[in-house]
């Protein structure tokens, strides 16, 4: 039997459970006859409107699926495949590898709440450069009378690791542990950003995403 399992992280065995399918970091592939373990990063981004991560999984021909959360269209297509969805009262890989045949098969959204509805949040991004300097604005023209955009750390980084360090996308997008769609989504938000605040006169803030 082969099961697939969404991860918060690479920790082997110790690896937190992701607490939704579709905005996992990592799956780990466990075939429990040959009690085979492998982990996989999570390439698509959940962000994406085209990113179609269920379609991804079944590639990999799972018996069954264990998730803490997961929307009702993905259940309904995996459910379509005849492949089984489960979870159940577990925080590590470890813990879902001992209880197999304690897992609780679900048909319907793993959580009350509406997945599909609900905002999705940022998926991690590697930060490897701090900035210590954090304002910049025209001289001359008080702050109070200054338009004032907003830049991600995340916006910066992508700034720094393509137009400063000169680097490939594809290791940029390595580096910060995103995709490379991503990546180049987050490189255009900053470069537009920082154009608009050169020709227009604008302040910009550079911050921690909220």
């Amino acid at each position: 039997m082969k099961i697939i399992i969404s991860l918060e992280e690479d920790n082997a065995l110790n690896s937190k459970l992701s607490e939704h399918f579709g905005m996992c970091r990592f799956f780990a592939i466990y075939e429990s006859d040959a009690k085979k373990l492998k982990i996989i990063k999570n390439i698509n981004d959940h962000n994406l409107k085209n990113s179609n991560i269920s379609e991804e999984i079944i590639k990999y021909k799972p018996d069954i699926i264990f998730s803490l959360g997961m929307g009702q269209k993905a259940i309904s297509f995996f459910n379509k495949n005849k492949i089984l969805i489960k979870n159940g009262n577990y925080k590590t890989l470890n813990e879902v590898i001992n209880n197999l045949d304690n897992l609780k098969e679900i048909k319907e959204s793993c959580k009350k709440e509406n997945w599909e509805d609900m905002p999705r949040p940022k998926r991690f991004r590697r930060i490897l450069n701090i900035p210590q300097v954090t304002y910049f604005k025209p001289a001359g023209i008080p702050i109070n009378r200054l338009e004032q955009i907003r830049l991600d750390f995340s916006e910066l980084e992508a700034i720094r690791l393509k137009d400063h360090e000169k680097l490939e996308q594809i290791e940029c997008a390595k580096i910060m542990e995103v995709s490379q769609s991503t990546f180049h989504r987050i490189l255009l938000e900053a470069r537009t950003k920082i154009a608009d605040s050169l020709i227009n006169g604008k302040a910009i803030k550079i911050e921690k995403e909220l």
